[in-house]
């Protein structure tokens, strides 16, 4: 993971260039931590250069439009997501994606870890904001919905962890446990060390 890492600073550090050669700061390395001062750096940058094409534009870190974005008093996961594509007409070489970190909505905690991918960073956010919740039990799906039958007590925003069935998506869909917490596709932990 390290060698892909040091391609996003790369990128960051041509992008901050030619952006800063066009007087156009990226947002993407900022120094900048938590829910709030993200969105206001956000905001502040659109109202220095506009709004139109703003997210690609800043490489802003913002909440991802599914995930949970209003502040909590306790953590809570969500995911940030930044978009580092280009907007070249030509062919180009640029290296960039959409990419994410786990965030929380209760303090100022991100994910230390730039991922490719969205469910990474939820399970990056779950593990600071519900440590011990890979081990909850499975929940076979019924119906593209996990259910539990019983329901332990849990905190507000404990994720249910579900083995979705043929043709279900595997996204990690935000507020779908019985707790109001994430329900996470059991692949994505067989994936990774459960």
């Amino acid at each position: 993971m390290g060698p892909q890492l040091d391609l996003f600073a790369e990128l960051e550090r041509s992008e901050r260039e030619a952006n800063e050669a066009n007087g156009i700061p990226s947002l993407f390395g900022s120094p900048a931590r938590g829910l709030v001062a993200r969105q206001d750096e956000f905001e502040e940058w659109q109202r220095t250069y506009g709004s139109f094409a703003s997210l690609c534009d800043s490489h802003a870190w913002v909440v991802e439009w599914t995930a949970p974005s209003a502040v909590t008093d306790t953590c809570q996961a969500t995911v940030l997501h930044a978009d580092l594509r280009c907007d070249h007409d030509e062919p180009c070489y640029c290296v960039g994606d959409l990419v994410c970190r786990g965030a929380c909505t209760g303090c100022a905690w991100e994910g230390g870890a730039v991922r490719a991918s969205e469910d990474d960073a939820v399970a990056d956010a779950l593990d600071h904001c519900f440590p011990g919740w890979r081990q909850s039990p499975i929940v076979v799906s019924q119906k593209g919905r996990g259910e539990v039958t019983q329901h332990p007590t849990r905190p507000d925003g404990w994720p249910i962890i579900v083995e979705r069935g043929p043709g279900a998506g595997r996204r990690p869909v935000p507020g779908r446990s019985p707790w109001g917490g994430y329900d996470v596709d059991s692949s994505i932990l067989m994936r990774m060390d459960r």
